[in-house]
């Protein structure tokens, strides 16, 4: 097969990986209920969250131990701060 790498890792591995949150959030969303989307909803969101925690640990631990040079200040930033932002909105509602 000759699938590019790109659409492998951005594409698939990220689909294969959470395919049982989406499965579940689908679930919980067909039923049409308010407590049913607000639970397919935090689903999502906690699901989102986490995964990009865990892909910002090992980005900062590639960068770490392999002692590549730090030029993602602004990317980095931008990442916290938007978790920040979602976790705050799911926290407070």
């Amino acid at each position: 097969l000759d699938i590019s790498p790109f659409y492998i890792s951005f594409i698939l591995a990220p689909m294969a990986s959470n395919a049982s949150e989406l499965v579940a959030a689908y679930n919980y969303a067909a039923k049409c209920t308010t407590k049913s989307m607000t639970t397919s909803l935090s689903t999502l969101e906690g699901a989102a969250i986490m995964n990009n925690t865990f892909c910002l640990g090992i980005f900062l631990a590639l960068v770490y131990f392999k002692k590549l040079a730090w030029e993602f200040s602004a990317e980095t930033l931008v990442i916290i701060v938007i978790q920040w932002i979602i976790g705050a909105s799911v926290v407070f509602k």
